[in-house]
């Protein structure tokens, strides 16, 4: 996967995922709330980026969430938390955005708490 950035505003978030489907979903969300994202799907990408840039959180899953934490303080959310079966009948996985959102608005509050 190519590193690219979409220069939306200076807050960035680093969406780091193998799955491109998940990618894709999680990068939508977050340009449309006019957070610069960085996207990559390999760790020293990441490194390399997280060096060049203040970030506000990396977006990650599984045994990268791990990974990613020995090399970054910043806040790591892991997408699956938010994913959710719909009701008894209904055995649909649904993407909690609203929860979602709600913590990257967290993650954004406590790095502008901490660098005023």
């Amino acid at each position: 996967m190519i590193l690219h950035t979409v220069q939306l505003a200076r807050r960035h978030i680093v969406v780091c995922l193998e799955n491109q489907r998940g990618l894709v979903l999680v990068t939508e969300i977050l340009t449309a709330a006019k957070f610069a994202v960085v996207t990559t799907g390999d760790l020293r990408e990441l490194v390399a980026e997280l060096a060049i840039r203040d970030h506000y959180a990396v977006v990650t899953t599984g045994e990268w969430v791990a990974a990613i934490g020995q090399l970054t303080r910043l806040p790591i959310i892991n997408p699956q938390e938010y994913v959710h079966r719909g009701s008894e009948g209904d055995q649909q996985l649904r993407f909690d955005r609203a929860a979602f959102f709600v913590q990257i608005s967290f993650c954004l509050n406590q790095h502008d708490a901490t660098a005023q």
